[in-house]
């Protein structure tokens, strides 16, 4: 017998990902059934919890490098192990306004911000959707998009934080890859 995992490697994962990972035994007998599963490494639950699933979760939480592990045994002696690394990238978004300055904005005026997105330290260059907040107590020129500059109009008076969410599309839903510091700006009469 052999044990594999199925997928056998996975791309570089995300914080908010979720990725099924199947062990599968190869060359078994019927008489070595049932199979018991011992899940090693990081990954979605506890060992003693998938002991009879063939099927394990990863749901990153933080960056890093992981291993998963499982070894099968059967009904008659142990059937094999097999085991993948994976990685999970380091996604920040930063922001800044543009022009940079720090003084009070007065209420009523227009001011940009800009967010810069790195992987790894490195420019992240897919298709992310910025969302700019807090929407909707400020107006800002455009919401969930490509571009990852923004137009405010500040309409009160008052410390008021912005920041921006960065999203990812995957199927018809958005998730968090990562979501920048708060700039605060004072808004004046």
């Amino acid at each position: 017998p052999k044990v594999t995992l199925s997928p056998p490697s996975l791309e570089k994962l995300k914080i908010g990902d979720s990725v099924k990972v199947t062990a599968e035994v190869h060359n078994a007998k019927p008489e070595d059934s049932p199979f018991t599963y011992n899940c090693g490494g990081t990954f979605d639950g506890k060992p003693e919890d998938n002991k009879k699933n063939a099927t394990i979760t990863i749901s990153p939480k933080k960056p890093g490098k992981y291993e998963l592990s499982v070894s099968v045994d059967g009904n008659r002696f142990h059937m094999g192990s097999a085991s993948l690394k994976y990685e999970v990238a380091d996604y920040k978004v930063k922001i800044e306004r543009v022009p940079s300055e720090t003084k009070p904005v007065p209420i009523g005026a227009k001011i940009g911000f800009k967010a810069t997105l790195t992987v790894d330290g490195k420019p992240a260059n897919a298709n992310f959707i910025y969302r700019w907040q807090p929407h909707p107590e400020i107006e800002f020129s455009k919401l969930d998009s490509l571009e990852n500059d923004v137009i405010a109009k500040f309409t009160r008076i008052g410390k008021v934080k912005v920041w921006v969410q960065v999203l990812e599309k995957k199927g018809e839903i958005l998730t968090t890859v990562a979501e920048s510091n708060q700039i605060e700006i004072d808004v004046i009469q």
